[in-house]
Parts: C-alpha cells; sequence; structure tokens
C-alpha cells in the first residue's frame, strides 16, 4: 500500500521525495517497530498513538518485524535516507525483492497467517468491558437513514479467539464478535482496499431499493437488491458483514460435479487448461498474458471463438445449476421456487451493477442464499467501467449471463423472467434517476484511493495537464456522466466502446477490439439500434446481446470461466 502511493507521487511533475521519506517512516513505525517512543510525553502523542501503546500487538505481528526489519532497512536505509536519492525503478526493485521475501513466508509455514485471535492481538482476545472500563459498540449501526440513537446500540462484550483465514491474494479474515444481546456478529476484516467505494456502492444500492419500491411493478414482484454492512476505518482497511448461509456461486456449482466430472474439468483437457493454451500459443512470450490476449482478438475470428467456446462449455454438464437447486430442494414446488428467486435476484443485480459499471463478475463475486436461492453480489474494486478500462485484458461484457445461469431457466431462458425483470428494473430507475445522480456527488467531493489512482493513469495515458482545482474532481464527473447516459437510454455498446478508447486506443489490438465489442449488424441487436434515445425494452435486448455474444464471451479472461 505504501509503495502504491509512492507510485502516484513519482507520477508527478516535481515528486516530494521528502513527503514520499515522512510516508515511508509512518509505515515502518506501524509495521515493523514495536518500541515505545518515550521521548514523548502522554499530552504530545496523538489520539491514534495512545491508544496503539495501549493495544498489546499479538506474536504475528513481531515475528513478521524480527523478520523483515533488516531486509527493510538494507533496501531503504534507516528510517527511509536512501529513498531520497532513489529513481523509481530503484525504488521498484528495492520492493519487488523485499516484498517477493514477504510473500514467498506468507505462503509457507514460517509466516503462515494463524487461525489464533491472540497470536494478532492480546488486548481483543481478552477484551472485557467490565474490566477495560471501555464501552464498544457492534459496527455497522449507523445507517444515515434515521437519527442515531447510541443509548440503544448493541455494545461488545468480548470476541471469540478463532480466526479463520480466506485464501484469496490479500488473505482476509473472519472474525466473531458477541454483542451485549447475546448473539454472534461475523465480520469480515480486509485490507489493503480502500472499501469505502464498496459502502458507497451499498448505500447506491440502498437508494435503487427505494426506487424499485415506489415502482409498483417492481414492488408487486418483491424486487429488493440484498444489501450489507461495509465499515472503512482507514482508507486501507475495514470490515465487511459476514453473510450466514450464504456460498460462493463457484463453490455452489462445482460441489455438484460428481467425483469423476470434476477431476475431468481440472484436469489437462479440462476447459481451462483448454483456454489457456488456446491463447498462449498465439504469445511469443509464454508468461506475456497479455499479449497472448490481445493476439487472440487480432487473429481469431468470430466462427473460431465461437467455436471454441462451444467445445468448453460441452465439457461442464448442460444442467449443472439446475442439479444444484434440484439437490437443495425438497419437492418439485420448492425447485421451481428456488430457480426463480434465483432467476429474478441475478437479473435484478446484473442491470443494477450494469447502471454503476461494476465490472469482474468472475464465479467467486457472486453468493448464493441457501435458504431461498437468493443471489448477492460482493466485491465492487471494479466499478463505473474501470474494468474495460484499466484491466490489462479489458472487460467487454456488461454483466454476467452465461450457459449455466441461462440454462436454469430452461426452456425459455433468458426470454422469459430474466428479461421482464430488467425491464421492470431498468424502468424504475430510469424514473427515479434524479435520486441516484444527486447522490453520487459524494464521489466527486471526496474520492475514494482508487478514483484517485485511476485518475492518475488517465491522465497519464492521455498526456492531458488538468489545474490543481479540477485535479481531484475532473475523473469523478467523467464517471458520472457515463451513469447519466446509461439512464436516459444511450446504446450500452457506444459507452462501453468509450470506456474502451479511454484505456486501451494506444495498443495495436484497440481496432478489433473494437469491432468485435460493436457486434455485425447481421447478427446482433446492438449493432443494428441507434446511439442514444432507446426505449428501456431496447436496452436491456442490446445488453442481453452484448452479454451472451459468443464472439465476446469466448474472448474472456480465463478466470472469469465463461464456460460456467
Amino acid at each position: 500500500d505504501w509503495f502504491d502511493d509512492t507510485r502516484l507521487k513519482f507520477m508527478k511533475n516535481k515528486p516530494d521525495k521528502k513527503a514520499m521519506k515522512e510516508e515511508y517512516q509512518i509505515m515502518y513505525k506501524k509495521v515493523l517497530e514495536f518500541t515505545e517512543n518515550a521521548g514523548r510525553g502522554a499530552s504530545q502523542r496523538s489520539q491514534t498513538e495512545e491508544t496503539l501503546s495501549m493495544v498489546d500487538k499479538g506474536k504475528y505481528p513481531k515475528k513478521f518485524a524480527e523478520r523483515f526489519k533488516k531486509d527493510v532497512d538494507s533496501c531503504f536505509g534507516k528510517n527511509g535516507e536512501k529513498i531520497l536519492d532513489m529513481s523509481f525503478s530503484k525504488l521498484a526493485s528495492a520492493y519487488k525483492k523485499v516484498y517477493k521475501d514477504m510473500e514467498f513466508e506468507v505462503k509457507e509455514k514460517n509466516l503462515k497467517p494463524p487461525a489464533n485471535l491472540k497470536d494478532y492481538c492480546q488486548w481483543l482476545a481478552i477484551f472485557n468491558p467490565s474490566i477495560q472500563g471501555k464501552d464498544l459498540e457492534i459496527p455497522g449501526q449507523y445507517d444515515g437513514v434515521k437519527k442515531p440513537m447510541p443509548e440503544y446500540h448493541i455494545k461488545v462484550v468480548g470476541f471469540d479467539q478463532r480466526v479463520k483465514v480466506m485464501t484469496s491474494i490479500r488473505k482476509p479474515k473472519r472474525i466473531t464478535i458477541r454483542g451485549n444481546d447475546e448473539r454472534e456478529y461475523h465480520y469480515l476484516v480486509k485490507g489493503g482496499e480502500d472499501l469505502r467505494q464498496d459502502q458507497r456502492i451499498e448505500q447506491l444500492f440502498f437508494l435503487m431499493n427505494q426506487a424499485l419500491e415506489s415502482d409498483p411493478a417492481c414492488k408487486q414482484r418483491n424486487l429488493k437488491i440484498k444489501t450489507y454492512q461495509v465499515i472503512p476505518m482507514t482508507s486501507r482497511v475495514g470490515l465487511i458483514e459476514w453473510m450466514n448461509d450464504t456460498i460462493p456461486l463457484k463453490e455452489f456449482l462445482i460441489c455438484n460435479l460428481t467425483e469423476q466430472e470434476a477431476k475431468f474439468v481440472s484436469g489437462k483437457q479440462g476447459p481451462s487448461s483448454l483456454h489457456n493454451s488456446w491463447i498462449m500459443k498465439l504469445s511469443k512470450d509464454p508468461r506475456d498474458v497479455q499479449q497472448g490476449y490481445m493476439q487472440m482478438y487480432l487473429k481469431y475470428n468470430m466462427t473460431e471463438t465461437r467455436r471454441e467456446l462451444q467445445k468448453k462449455e460441452n465439457i461442464i454438464p448442460w444442467d449443472l445449476s439446475r442439479r444444484a437447486f434440484h439437490k437443495m430442494s425438497t419437492s418439485p414446488e420448492a425447485f421451481h421456487v428456488l430457480r426463480c428467486k434465483c432467476a429474478s435476484t441475478h437479473a435484478l443485480i446484473s442491470i443494477c451493477q450494469y447502471v454503476l459499471g461494476i465490472g469482474d463478475r468472475h464465479l467467486s463475486n457472486f453468493m448464493i442464499n441457501l435458504k431461498n436461492g437468493e443471489m448477492v453480489g460482493i466485491d465492487f474494486g471494479h466499478a463505473f467501467g474501470s474494468a474495460t478500462q484499466f484491466l490489462p485484458i479489458p472487460e467487454l461484457i456488461p454483466f454476467r449471463l452465461t450457459r449455466q445461469l441461462r440454462n436454469l431457466m430452461m426452456p425459455l431462458q433468458v426470454h422469459g423472467l430474466m428479461e421482464s425483470t430488467m425491464i421492470h428494473t431498468l424502468r424504475a430507475l430510469r424514473n427515479n434517476c434524479d435520486l441516484l445522480l444527486n447522490t453520487m456527488d459524494i464521489f466527486v467531493k471526496e474520492p475514494s484511493v482508487d478514483w484517485l489512482v485511476n485518475a492518475e493513469k488517465q491522465m497519464n495515458e492521455m498526456k492531458v495537464e488538468v489545474s490543481p482545482e479540477d485535479e481531484v474532481q475532473w475523473y469523478p464527473k467523467e464517471k458520472i456522466e457515463y451513469v447519466k447516459r446509461k439512464l436516459r437510454g444511450d446504446n450500452p455498446v457506444c459507452i462501453s466502446r468509450e470506456e474502451l478508447k479511454l484505456g486501451h486506443s494506444k495498443k495495436p489490438a484497440f481496432p478489433a477490439l473494437e469491432r468485435v465489442l460493436q457486434g455485425d449488424k447481421r447478427e446482433n441487436v446492438r449493432a443494428q439500434l441507434p446511439a442514444s434515445g432507446l426505449t428501456v425494452e431496447q436496452q436491456v435486448a442490446a445488453l442481453i446481446d452484448q452479454a451472451t455474444d459468443p464472439n465476446i464471451v469466448g474472448r474472456v479472461w480465463g478466470g472469469w470461466e465463461p464456460w460456467m
């Protein structure tokens, strides 16, 4: 995180190395230093330092500091003195050297994240409000809708000793807090991301629910997005409410493969391996994945892409999603209710996420509720078109509508419950667009870390000079303009093309990317419709066409698993 911030400072015309050194020292004290600064009196210390001095860190952060303190000192100098004379390339190579060692140690047994709370923080492990004399509230009780009444808020009585470490890159941890209402509250502690974006998107979902509630057709169908609490604590760490009785969509589907099927799917003849070899045979350098994908856009035509996708789809049983819901059901009626709930909630979140430009919708970014079949979207790291503009392999898909999701609603597939839900949802949002757009003003006034990074990337790509007062605001304003156009009825493919152009126009493969995105007038609805002034029905038809076009779906990044 420190390196990402420093890299941003280096991008500026006159990098402030003194500020970089100061930030390095703050990071160093937090991560690698455990001796209290005796020279400063209690009155001189900030409230944060006062709190940190009371909290006894556990064995794990101390062990981490002991292992890497010398390495960091030798790379960056004592108190970061070497940073003042470093070029960006030298700083980057020093960072890579230390980070590679850290990553290796954390993956191996030496510094593997422990599953016990006292190893992270002794103070939390033994927390007792009657002994410590401190009242802590259960997080997420301030919703901004009604006047807060802290005297009635649920208080913390203790923490469970067990910590569940997740397998994803940042290794987030699930903790359990016990409340004075005799209930347990589960939260995911996530570091390395600015969760303000996720929090704001959840708030926008809350407003979308109000718009759906005020629309008679949506109210009759009980259309409502499932939301959850996101509590950012700093710009780099926060808490996410854990949803009970849910399972990632990927796990939900894979659990219903037979042992033989699972072995074949994950083997050398499985879709992932076939997709990688199909892409990488075009790359001169086997390590350069991006080159492989760009060459694929240049060299493979529509017929070849469609045939290849079909081959990979046929490896996965066509009825896998139906199997999963059959397993959950006790009767044919239960199966019908569960699959309808899944299809309608997926259609609902697809439209809501499209309006907010949320991308990177791989199988692990959806959760299925095991009690009622409801689909819940999670992890909004890529929003407002950033997956199309900034990912090395750009996303050209508005939302996920792959074969397994379509086959769940056989025989009508998309044309039925899914399409009608999308139409009603989009109509309700278009009728209440002012409410959403006025709330998005917060993105302009206080952009998150990700937005600032993306703005810097776009400025460097376009080589534009921006005045200091506009530097923070122009990027959010541009993104909100795209949302306005979506709610006005612009053709989805035109908006996607503009986002693609902003991030990839200088790449040799750009004309091929644009051609695939725009589609063929003989076959694709989106290519036949005008650029703006679409009715709700036309807009939904264009979105479905773009999301299910095998020439787009067959070319996506392998980790997205389009064959599922």
